[in-house]
């Protein structure tokens, strides 16, 4: 009887894992849900007052602030959202709200093909970045947007947030899909 208790108990801890990771996920801001024509992400936003870009601190052709996602798809690897770096020329700092940022800042995805050495930008990309209350929300629109990322159903992703002053913040986070 003992034997076969533990078995059950075992088996219902392996069927609630997932649900767990999401739950989990969920309750720390971080979602990736995938529909066959949009896939929908957020993240919690770093809480600051004031947000500042382009600071005198920062090298040129710095990275900033990087708030996106990486998946790896039937050999690829794609990561898109919000990036902000600081100008090769002499540019004015910037201070303001997380939207200001949003508006000073860049919205792309980019691809790495497993042959390839570095990252290229994908045109039209069906992306979307946008504040919603204390999240980020990145949105992939378009049936062949999203089959480009999500074909092979990858079960995860990668969020990263970097912002000055901070090391780079990445959680692993597993991917629903629905329909």
């Amino acid at each position: 009887m003992k034997k076969y208790l533990a078995a059950l108990i075992l088996s219902i801890a392996a069927l609630c894992q997932p649900v767990t990771a999401q739950a989990q996920a969920d309750a720390e801001g971080f979602t990736a849900i995938v529909k066959s024509d949009e896939a929908r992400f957020t993240l919690p936003v770093p809480q600051r007052r004031e947000w500042k870009w382009r600071r005198p601190e920062t090298k040129e052709s710095a990275q900033e602030y990087r708030m996106d996602v990486t998946v790896k798809n039937e050999g690829t690897e794609y990561t898109f959202g919000f990036y902000l770096w600081k100008p090769r020329k002499a540019s004015r700092p910037g201070q303001g709200s997380f939207l200001q940022l949003l508006d000073a800042g860049q919205k792309s995805l980019f691809e790495r093909p497993t042959s390839a050495s570095g990252f290229s930008l994908v045109p039209d990309a069906g992306l979307k970045v946008s504040e919603k209350g204390d999240t980020l929300l990145i949105t992939i629109n378009g049936r062949n947007n999203v089959a480009r990322l999500f074909s092979a159903k990858p079960s995860e992703v990668t969020f990263t947030i970097t912002v000055p002053g901070e090391g780079p913040k990445r959680k692993l986070v597993p991917v629903k899909y629905v329909d």
